[in-house]
Parts: structure tokens; C-alpha cells; sequence
């Protein structure tokens, strides 16, 4: 761990979504390089110790990555006004305090827990290296890849990549 190259990725989602985030996170590491390290963070409000000692479980075969979960009750006040559709919970917006919560790294990678992985993510990690970079997302046809970055441009191009949102 000590040598290899850390990728962060961070997740946001609460209790009712445990089934599948173990499919999804699973999926990522089992697809994942094995050249790099992979710090994941759960940022949530509602996982008892039991659904994230269930988490941790599903995960033990993966030799290249340590979980983390982190509280982010803090936060609610800062989004309660935000405003949101009825279809969406508040977690969607810890996905906003993601510097705040994880100072230490340059660039993060967030993934939404209702995917599958089919393939090594790792290179969405190394994309537009030289660009700070605020968000980027995927539609999940694949049609699409939409980057906005700091500049004044926002670049759009096409790739495969599903569902993945770098901070």
C-alpha cells in the first residue's frame, strides 16, 4: 500500500440502498487494477455498525483497498434549504461537501450506488490531468461525457464511463 498510487472514491447513500451499494462497490473493486491502492468512503447518516460491518464483509477479498465510513450528520444543517424533488433523498448532496469532508486529496471520484461496474475504472481517475476539475458525469447510455472545470470552457467528448462524478 505504501508504494502503490491511492485513487479516493467516495459514496454517498443511506440504509435503504445497502444491497446495493455491496453490488456496486463490489463490482468496482473486483474490476479494479491491481496496481493501485483504493481509499473508499461511505459519507451517510443511517448505517448502524451492522450494515457497515455487512459492507466490510462483502469486501474482504479485495487485498487493494480499505473502507471507510464517515458521519456527515454535521452537514445536514448547511443543505436543509437546498430544496430537492421528493424523489430524492438529502444524501445526493453530501456530494457537494466532499472537500470539506476530504481535504487531503486533489481529486476524488464518486460513484452512485445504483451501477454495476463492467470493467476497470482506474483510467477515469487520470483523466484531463491538468485540469481542475469540479465535476464530471456520465449519462448512463454512455452517450455522454460532460466535464465542467474552472476555466471559462466546459469539455465535452464521448466515453463509456457510467454514472462517475470526479471532485
Amino acid at each position: 500500500m505504501d508504494n502503490m498510487q491511492k485513487i479516493p472514491v467516495f459514496f454517498t447513500f443511506d440504509a435503504n440502498y445497502l444491497l446495493a451499494a455491496k453490488v456496486a462497490i463490489h463490482s468496482m473493486m473486483k474490476h479494479a487494477s491491481r496496481q493501485y491502492w483504493y481509499e473508499l468512503y461511505v459519507f451517510h447518516t443511517t448505517l448502524s455498525p451492522k450494515a457497515q460491518q455487512s459492507l466490510r464483509n462483502s469486501l474482504k477479498e479485495f487485498t487493494h483497498t480499505e473502507l471507510h465510513f464517515i458521519d456527515v450528520t454535521q452537514y445536514n444543517e448547511k443543505i436543509k434549504n437546498f430544496g430537492t424533488k421528493a424523489h430524492y433523498s438529502k444524501e445526493i448532496f453530501y456530494k457537494l461537501i466532499a472537500t470539506d469532508v476530504l481535504p487531503q486529496y486533489d481529486r476524488i471520484i464518486c460513484s452512485d450506488v445504483d451501477v454495476v461496474f463492467t470493467g476497470d475504472f482506474s483510467p477515469v481517475f487520470f483523466m484531463f490531468p491538468n485540469e481542475k476539475i469540479l465535476l464530471c458525469r456520465c449519462r448512463t447510455s454512455g452517450k455522454q461525457f460532460v466535464c465542467l472545470t474552472t476555466g471559462k470552457t466546459s469539455v465535452r467528448r464521448k466515453w463509456k464511463y457510467l454514472n462517475m462524478k470526479l471532485l
